[in-house]
């Protein structure tokens, strides 16, 4: 069972190696120390939210990252889907999907 959840600090350590999958996935350099510096500063800073998705074991495999953006004709804060990330050993069980809605 996998359970959809806001992201707290506390969730740093298992976040960081997601994250730095996701950006190994796009040929970025792994970078485990500074992940840990720009996640902690959006957690920290409330400059995004991050949800992750949460295994029956306790183990995080996947996660979304939302900033917000602000539209000045609709007046509202809306957010901007800028991150979304599933283990490659947990794909196609809907994870992605649980995580945008």
């Amino acid at each position: 069972m996998i359970q959809i959840r806001k992201c707290v600090i506390e969730d740093i350590r298992p976040l960081i190696d997601l994250f730095d999958a996701y950006r190994v996935f796009y040929k970025m350099t792994t970078d485990k120390v500074s992940a840990e510096k720009f996640l902690a500063g959006r957690i920290k800073n409330q400059d995004s939210v991050i949800y992750v998705a949460e295994n029956e074991v306790g183990d995080l495999t996947g996660f979304i990252q939302l900033y917000p953006i602000f539209s000045s004709t609709r007046m509202l804060r809306l957010w901007l889907l800028n991150d979304l990330f599933v283990k490659p050993s947990e794909r196609g069980k809907g994870i992605s999907k649980m995580l945008i809605e």
